[in-house]
């Protein structure tokens, strides 16, 4: 009678326990339901929120000191980055960075004042940027990576070609693997490498043309004179 009085209670035991622990998995899976439901609710409504620019003073501080912390010289062509005068800039960038010393007409391209970049659209990469201050110029692209439409002054940098050829006093330049003006093709080869595509080279002009292309998204191109060395550059960013 003994034993079957301690069997009974192990048994009971036994039966609350499972019971504890069942009712403890349930509660766990309770929860982890919960959590799952919750981050693919807020996973879902960040896939609904429309992607909009932010040009305020806070948002382009922010981007300034995170590209101010790439180390152009120790970057390969690969990566669309570049310090002009004393800045950092990693492509695309924001044009609100620099419009208020580069700037442009819309009406020399015959577009209104209220001009909007649609989603996605980019224009050409010829449009100059003129500053009073200085006796160069600065070709770029603006790019509108949003899901709204956009005006000028909150587009993107995605594209830039500056040349010297006739400028008097030229901009502090280092390009990725420390390339400055001036610098010869020996000093381009030993830092990139031989273009990847053939070079071609202007007899009348004593110029070569060199191009770095990579996977079709990053794209750097250099005049580099026989007598004066590096006078030109040009660099596209397509991601």
């Amino acid at each position: 009678m003994k034993r079957k009085a301690i069997l009974f209670l192990l048994l009971a035991t036994l039966s609350l326990s499972l019971m504890g622990c069942k009712k403890e998995q349930e509660v766990r899976h309770q929860n982890t339901k919960e959590e799952t439901t919750k981050e693919e609710k807020e996973e879902k409504q960040k896939k609904e929120e429309k992607k909009t620019p932010d040009t305020s003073k806070e948002a382009l501080e922010e981007e300034a000191q995170k590209d101010a912390k790439i180390k152009v010289k120790q970057s390969t062509y690969k990566r669309s980055v570049f310090r002009l005068n004393g800045t950092v800039y990693s492509l695309p960038f924001s044009y609100a960075r620099i419009m208020d010393d580069w700037s442009f007409d819309l009406a020399d391209y015959d577009l209104d004042e209220d001009f909007k970049l649609t989603p996605g659209q980019r224009t050409t990469d010829n449009i100059v940027l003129t500053n009073p201050k200085v006796d160069y110029k600065l070709d770029i692209g603006l790019y509108n990576p949003y899901d709204v439409n956009i005006s000028v002054k909150e587009a993107m940098v995605y594209a830039i070609h500056i040349d010297i050829t006739n400028t008097k006093k030229k901009p502090s330049l280092s390009l990725p693997g420390g390339i400055r003006w001036k610098d010869s093709i020996i000093d381009v080869t030993l830092a990139y490498s031989d273009p990847t595509v053939p070079f071609t080279h202007d007899l009348e002009e004593g110029l070569y043309h060199y191009s770095y292309i990579t996977d079709y998204k990053h794209y750097l191109n250099l005049n580099i004179s026989e007598e004066n060395g590096l006078t030109g550059f040009s660099m596209k960013c397509y991601e």
